[in-house]
């Protein structure tokens, strides 16, 4: 945010000095909370509670966060999308277990956020994930890969009911257009394509490298102009 790395614990946010030598602690949300989730959007800081309503700042310092008294103000993921039916990206925000909504005035005194809002598959499988690839918004859940349209009516674009977990879809990146994000373990490529089409594969060690012994969980998908990285737990290490 305003070309400076922030990062969050459970419970604080500490943003980087100028120098890039030391962390300072700019937001502590106290302990009966915890951040679930950090992003930007037109001009402010966005950070997401499990329980409580977001904060937002306009310069990321200590002292300078509001939290969000709008209705319907619970951000687990957050992202910025495409707008549906203006010209202005549109904030978006999901909600444990099957809640997404959008807004473009988040802030106190705003226009509040959609509602009703969409609803993605059913109650009993949580979202995991908030990605945008060619302008559609996607969402995982932990029983698969759901795609929103323009439309407004989410399809559901892989199924993993058979192999649902927590963490399946919570980890992505885009790497020279192509979003790369866990599932099962393993890593899948997403090729936009025109419309509604996707080009989906597997290039992770379960489906490319049969004969590894141990395979691991995924705990983390990055990149950096190079190379795609992907963080394996393996065992008890």
């Amino acid at each position: 945010f305003e070309d400076r790395e922030y990062v969050a614990s459970t419970r604080y946010v500490w943003k980087l000095n100028t120098a890039g030598d030391t962390w300072g602690q700019v937001l502590d949300v106290g302990a009966s909370d915890t951040i679930e989730c950090m992003g930007h959007y037109d001009g402010y800081i966005y950070v997401g509670l499990t329980t409580g309503k977001y904060y937002y700042s306009d310069t990321g310092e200590s002292g300078a966060w509001t939290q969000c008294t709008l209705a319907n103000a619970i951000m687990h993921e957050v992202t910025v999308a495409p707008s549906f039916s203006s010209t202005k990206e549109i904030l978006v925000l999901a909600q444990r277990p099957n809640i997404v909504r959008t807004s473009i005035s988040p802030l106190n005194g705003g226009s509040a956020w959609l509602d009703p809002p969409y609803y993605i598959g059913d109650e009993y499988s949580n979202i995991t994930s908030l990605f945008v690839l060619n302008g559609t918004l996607f969402i995982g859940k932990e029983d698969g890969l759901y795609a929103l349209p323009v439309d407004g009516r989410p399809v559901k674009v892989l199924d993993y009911s058979a192999q649902k977990s927590s963490t399946n879809f919570a980890y992505h990146t885009n790497w020279q257009g192509i979003t790369y994000i866990n599932a099962a373990d393993d890593i899948l490529e997403i090729i936009g394509g025109s419309g509604s089409l996707y080009s989906i594969d597997y290039v992770g060690p379960l489906h490319k490298s049969p004969e590894l012994a141990t395979i691991g969980s995924v705990k983390g998908v990055t990149s950096d102009d190079k190379n795609i990285y992907a963080v394996y737990s393996v065992g008890t290490n």
